[in-house]
This record gives C-alpha cells, sequence and structure tokens, in this order.
C-alpha cells in the first residue's frame, strides 16, 4: 500500500518533467547567430579601430531542423542588443535587412517605438513571407558600432518578451536560442596612432642598438 503513492507521486513528476522538457523545446525553434564585417585575431575578435564608422553587426535567425517545415518560417521577433562595455563599444543606427518584408510594428514594441538604440536595443516585426529563415538563416536586421576606446567588449543578442514572444513562427511556434548570438570586439588604436607607436617603437630599438654598439 506505501508503494502506491510514491509510484503516483513519481508519476506526476515524470509528467510534469515531460512538459517542463516540451516546454523547453519550444522555447528554442529559432537559432540566432552573429557576424560582422571586419577581420578577427586570433581569439575570434572582431577587430575595430577607433571611432570606425564601418564596423558592422548583423544578427540572423534561422529555423532549427526539427521544426522547420513548409510554412512554418519566422513570423516575427522582437530582440534586445546590450554592450558588455558601452564605455569601449557603441551601438550606432540600425537598418533592417530586406525592409520591404520585415516591417517594424512601434505599437507591440516594449519601448513603444519602433526601436531605442543605447545599452539595449529593441526591434520588432510585423509579418513576413512564411518561408523566411527555413534551409538557411536569414538576416534580421544589421547595426553600426563604433569602438570609443581602445578595449574588448562584448555584443550580446537577447530575448525581448514584454510584449510577448521573442521569435514566433507561422505555426505558433515561439523562442529563440541565443547561444551563438553574442560576439566579442577588440577596439584597437586608430591606424595613424597606431603607425606612430610603432616608429616610435622602432626609435627606440634603433637607439638602444647605437647605445651598446658605443
Amino acid at each position: 500500500m506505501p508503494r502506491r503513492p510514491v509510484l503516483g507521486v513519481l508519476s506526476i513528476l515524470a509528467y510534469l518533467g515531460c512538459l517542463y522538457g516540451a516546454t523547453l523545446a519550444q522555447a528554442s525553434v529559432v537559432d540566432v547567430t552573429v557576424s560582422a564585417n571586419k577581420p578577427q585575431d586570433v581569439q575570434g575578435r572582431y577587430l575595430v579601430d577607433i571611432k570606425d564608422p564601418l564596423a558592422t553587426l548583423t544578427v540572423w535567425g534561422q529555423v532549427k531542423p526539427g521544426v522547420a517545415q513548409a510554412g512554418n518560417g519566422i513570423f516575427g521577433w522582437d530582440v534586445d542588443l546590450r554592450v558588455s562595455d558601452p564605455s569601449v563599444l557603441q551601438i550606432l543606427a540600425a537598418t533592417l535587412v530586406r525592409d520591404n518584408i520585415w516591417t517594424r510594428q512601434a505599437a507591440t514594441s516594449s519601448s513603444g517605438t519602433a526601436q531605442s538604440w543605447g545599452i539595449d536595443a529593441i526591434y520588432d516585426t510585423g509579418e513576413n513571407g512564411s518561408g523566411l529563415g527555413l534551409g538557411a538563416r536569414v538576416p534580421l536586421f544589421t547595426v553600426q558600432v563604433a569602438g570609443l576606446a581602445q578595449g574588448a567588449a562584448t555584443v550580446t543578442v537577447e530575448p525581448d518578451t514584454t510584449s510577448g514572444a521573442d521569435f514566433v513562427t507561422w505555426l505558433n511556434q515561439t523562442g529563440g536560442d541565443y547561444g551563438q548570438a553574442s560576439q566579442a570586439f577588440m577596439v584597437t588604436p586608430e591606424p595613424c596612432t597606431l603607425g606612430l607607436v610603432l616608429l616610435g617603437a622602432a626609435a627606440i630599438l634603433r637607439g638602444c642598438r647605437r647605445e651598446r654598439a658605443a
């Protein structure tokens, strides 16, 4: 007799565990990735010159193969951007990729506006083609970043669920996977400044050699 209640509890826990697992699976139907148009160092950090206005970060989305099926592309999304050290790296203007497909929805944005840049960034979209993000990743938007001071900083894409789900597909599956949605940047001195530093170092080395020769 005592065993039955225990088995009943275990069955309930197992059932709840299955529901939780299903929730987790549902909460990551879109893979979110990032890339930039700058060279990388040996540590995989994108190199940006101080005050370089041409550094661009692209945010991508792709429906996971396990849930990808005809007509179940990305319907809408709402994500944030965060900079680990705003004194080193700054987010500038953003551009929706393929603006004729992605649609700003200011009315449903958690900020009340279509975009609000700074340490946080919010972007919303409306109805799109039902095949977007199926079979290959699709660009969501690009942002320009500028180096403010020498050092390292990371840009991270994060879910914004204030106004609903961060990602929704056409079959109403929701959630994004952000495991590969952050990127480190290394801000370096401006090329001219770096050149002067190298010239100065070369002059010092020449001076040391002359002193040794004397």
